[in-house]
């Protein structure tokens, strides 16, 4: 498994607002810049998207959105989340060859994930403060 292109923005529309725009990476990466350029940042909230997506970190407080393209297998994986006041309000799995999203879910924890087995789509809800991709296995 491998990070492809991220993207991180937090707090749109207010005076703190910042963002880091469609980093992309290759096997190996060096990451340089002048002191207080961020360096250290993007390899915070990405350890931050990796702890979420494990299960180990609860949801943000803050308002923030991440987007990821994560490589598993040939095949890549495109995951958005956007986050507000300790609740998911989007979430959206893509893959790679599907017309259709494979997970999307809204601010209401109400969404839908594609069973392959079934070649069908199957409704869900879950707790505001949940991520579908953590706790939606099937």
């Amino acid at each position: 498994m491998s990070l492809v292109k991220f993207s991180y923005s937090e707090y749109e529309g207010e005076s703190r607002y910042w963002e880091i725009s469609d980093v992309t990476f290759i096997d190996t990466n060096l990451i340089v810049g002048k002191n207080s350029s961020g360096k250290s940042r993007l390899m915070s909230v990405i350890n931050s998207l990796t702890l979420l997506l494990s299960g180990k970190q609860p949801i943000p407080h803050e308002s923030c959105k991440f987007s990821a393209t994560i490589n598993l297998d040939n095949r890549n994986f495109f995951y958005d989340v956007i986050f507000s006041a300790g609740a998911v309000i989007s979430e959206i799995l893509k893959i790679e060859g599907m017309d259709k999203n494979a997970l999307k879910r809204d601010k209401n924890g109400n969404g839908e994930i594609y069973y392959e087995k079934q070649n069908d789509f199957f409704e869900f809800k879950l707790p505001q403060n949940a991520l579908a991709v953590v706790l939606r296995r099937d």
